[in-house]
C-alpha cells in the first residue's frame, strides 16, 4: 500500500472503529449524556487539554538545549510544537508532528543531532512515562474490575511492550540498531558520520520523563473532569485508573491519536468496573473537541503569512556547538 493510501486509510479506520463502538453501546444514551454534561467542567477541561501541550513543548525545548546547546525562543518552540500538532493529530502515534519539527530544523541548516535526536529522546521518555503511569492504573483495576486477571495481564503486557519500545529508542542493542536507524530516517534522515551519539543522554532522559509524566498525568486528570461533567457519581480512583490504562492506545501506530482504539478500550474497562459504557464514550467525545481545537490552532500557525519559522526564528546551525 502506498504512503498516500496509508494516510487516508488510517484515519478512516479510526473513525470506523469509533462509530462501531458508539453503535455497540447506544447512540441515544450517549446523546443524552452529552446533552446533560455540566459545562462548568467541560469548558475548562477542553481548554486545558488543548493548553497542556505547552508541557511537552517545554520538554522538547529543554531536551534540545541540553543535548545540543541550541536554545529556541519560547515563542518559537511553542509555535513549532502546536503547528506540528496539526499534522501529528491526524497521523498514527503523532509521527507526522515529529517529522514536521525535524524538517523545520533541517531547513534551518541543523544536522541530525539537533533535528532528530531530541525527538527520539522525547518520544522514548513519553512512552516510558505512559508505561509507568499505566502500571499504577493496573494495580487499582486489579482490585476493582471484573475479569481483573485478564485485564491486568493484557494491560501489563502492552505497558511492558511500550516500556521496551522506549528502551529500544533510547539505547538500542547492537542487533536492533538497524530498526533504530530506520525510525531515525523516517523522522528526519540518517545521522551524519560521528553525529549519532546523543550528548548528556541521562540528563535529557530525566527531563523527558518528568515532562512526560506531567503531560500524561495532567491529560488524564483533565479527561476525568469530562467524566465528572457527564456523570458526577463516578468513583474517582477506578475511573482515573481506567483512563490511564486506556491512554496506552496513543502508542498504537494504527489510528491517529488513538482514535477509536482509546474509546473502545475505555468502554471495556468501564463495563468491567460496572460503570455505564456511554459515560466513557460521551467523555471521550468531549475530549476529542480539544484535539480539534489544537489542530485548528496548529493549522493557523502553519498557514500564517510572513517568513517561515525556519527562516527567521530558529538559531543558526553554528549555535549547535
Amino acid at each position: 500500500m502506498s504512503a498516500q493510501w496509508r494516510r487516508l486509510v488510517r484515519p478512516a479506520l479510526g473513525i470506523a472503529v469509533l462509530l462501531a463502538v458508539i453503535v455497540s453501546v447506544s447512540p441515544i444514551a450517549i446523546g443524552d449524556r452529552l446533552a446533560q454534561a455540566d459545562l462548568r467542567f467541560v469548558v475548562p477541561a477542553v481548554l486545558g487539554l488543548a493548553a497542556i501541550h505547552i508541557v511537552p513543548a517545554a520538554g522538547w525545548r529543554s531536551i534540545l538545549a541540553t543535548t545540543t546547546g541550541v536554545r529556541l525562543p519560547w515563542a518559537t518552540a511553542l509555535a513549532l510544537f502546536y503547528a506540528a500538532q496539526a499534522i501529528g493529530g491526524v497521523t498514527p502515534a503523532n509521527l507526522g508532528g515529529d517529522i514536521h519539527r525535524a524538517t523545520t530544523l533541517r531547513g534551518s541548516g541543523h544536522g541530525w543531532s539537533v533535528a532528530v535526536a531530541p525527538l527520539i529522546v522525547q518520544r522514548a521518555t513519553s512512552y516510558l512515562a505512559l508505561s509507568v503511569l499505566s502500571m499504577f492504573g493496573l494495580v487499582v483495576l486489579a482490585t476493582h474490575a471484573a475479569s481483573a486477571g485478564t485485564i491486568v495481564a493484557g494491560g501489563a503486557i502492552f505497558a511492558g511492550a511500550v516500556a521496551v519500545a522506549a528502551w529500544l529508542l533510547l539505547a538500542p542493542p547492537a542487533p536492533l540498531r538497524g530498526a533504530h536507524a530506520r525510525l531515525a530516517r523516517i523522522i528526519g534522515g540518517a545521522p551524519e558520520p560521528d553525529d549519532g551519539r546523543v550528548r548528556r543522554l541521562g540528563t535529557a532522559t530525566v527531563i523527558g520523563l518528568g515532562h512526560g509524566l506531567a503531560f500524561h498525568a495532567g491529560s488524564i486528570g483533565l479527561t476525568w473532569l469530562l467524566v465528572l461533567a457527564v456523570d458526577p457519581a463516578t468513583p474517582a480512583g477506578p475511573v482515573l485508573a481506567a483512563l490511564t490504562v486506556a491512554r496506552l492506545s496513543l502508542a498504537v501506530p494504527l489510528a491517529p491519536s488513538g482514535l477509536g482504539v482509546q474509546e473502545g478500550a475505555l468502554v471495556v474497562l468501564f463495563v468491567a468496573l460496572g460503570l455505564p459504557g456511554e459515560v466513557a464514550l460521551a467523555a471521550m467525545l468531549l475530549a476529542r473537541l480539544a484535539l480539534v481545537l489544537t489542530t485548528v490552532i496548529g493549522a493557523g500557525l502553519l498557514l500564517r503569512p510572513g517568513p517561515s519559522l525556519a527562516a527567521k526564528e530558529i538559531p543558526p546551525a553554528a549555535a549547535a556547538r
